[in-house]
């Protein structure tokens, strides 16, 4: 009996409900403040960019990392940092999405 073959996208698929729910009960940020990935709006940029390296640095060795940024990527998360990325890093990945502009309802 053969295993069957893994799907190349399996670490960029978007989660269902039940599995979204299943990685955030084991990441990392569940234990940090929420203000370290999530800035105000007027924040300067010196602090912004603090801010986001801490962030960043806390996701790096997340254990779910990788279905943190698929879920930000496709539900196309405006703000914070979701997965080691930032708002303008997921914006260049979605250039159709203008900054300041909620994204159509599904």
């Amino acid at each position: 009996m053969s295993t069957p073959p893994a799907r190349a996208s399996a670490e960029l698929a978007v989660p269902s409900r039940d599995e979204r729910e299943d990685w955030t009960a084991r990441a990392d940020c569940r234990f940090v403040e929420p203000s370290v990935f999530f800035g105000p709006d007027d924040e300067p940029r010196g602090a912004r960019l603090r801010r986001e390296r801490t962030a960043k640095q806390i996701c790096h060795t997340c254990p779910v990392r990788i279905p943190c940024r698929a879920y930000a990527l496709d539900s196309r998360q405006r703000y914070g940092v979701w997965g080691g990325t930032t708002e303008a890093e997921r914006r260049a990945r979605h250039p159709a999405l203008p900054a300041g502009v909620p994204p159509e309802p599904r």
